[in-house]
């Protein structure tokens, strides 16, 4: 924290636990059908990472790589064991880390009207998808194959590269995660009252002028305090 020049202020600073999980650099190589679970287990207490601070799902134990992880963060190595488990990586505000597997379909738990907004939301619309490049690796951690899945659309290429990926059905099963979300290509930036209830991951529906108010999911939260609350909300539908 610091105490603002020439004000009666303080601007505090807070980090999570990902930050510090930039620090250090973590290799492991997977010679014998190993899974997630025990990959996520092996970064976290390399990391020194204490048991009350993390929740592995029974999803992670389903999944196995035969893989190679090579001088990578322990975010990173995180980063790679929820990519492939087709989840995300998130803190809560208990700085508590989880995997997370979100709804494709999720439902709103706070709406964004015009009466709680300061100004009406910025879109902005990403390229379509037009198809997704799986790399499938081995045991030394190069890549020997590549999984293609088309989306039936003309659009960019995403190309997946992750050395835990180590067969052709986690290779297939992660493209169709990657173009299941393709269609959440607008991005919204609302400038409204905030609500801190929120949290990466929420859902929330966001009135607009063509009775739409579609639905999307909380990517980040600004708040800012000043006698009120108000802050931004940037999300993704």
């Amino acid at each position: 924290w610091q105490s603002d020049e020439g004000a009666l202020t303080a601007s505090f600073t807070a980090r999570d636990r990902l930050d510090l999980l930039d620090q250090g650099s973590y290799s492991a190589t997977y010679a014998t059908a190993t899974t997630l679970h025990d990959v996520a287990l092996d970064v976290l207490q390399y990391a020194g990472v204490p048991s009350v601070s993390y929740e592995l799902p029974a999803f992670l134990a389903g999944i196995t790589t035969t893989g190679q992880i090579k001088d990578v963060s322990p975010r990173q190595a995180l980063l790679f064991v929820a990519q492939a488990a087709q989840s995300i990586l998130l803190v809560d505000r208990s700085d508590k880390l989880h995997f997370v597997r979100l709804p494709i379909e999720p439902e709103a738990v706070d709406t964004i009207t015009y009466d709680r907004a300061f100004i009406k939301p910025r879109i902005e619309q990403e390229t379509p998808l037009g198809s997704v490049l799986v790399d499938i690796y081995d045991s030394s951690g190069q890549a020997v194959d590549t999984h293609e899945a088309d989306t039936g659309q003309a659009g960019e290429t995403r190309h997946v590269r992750n050395p835990l990926i180590t067969s052709q059905a986690v290779a297939q099963d992660v493209a169709q995660w990657v173009i299941a979300w393709s269609s959440y290509r607008h991005l919204y930036t609302s400038e409204w009252r905030q609500s801190p209830a929120l949290e990466p991951g929420d859902a929330i529906t966001i009135q607009d002028d063509y009775g739409q108010n579609l639905t999307s999911l909380v990517t980040q939260q600004d708040l800012e305090f000043d006698g009120a609350l108000r802050g931004t909300a940037r999300t993704r539908g």
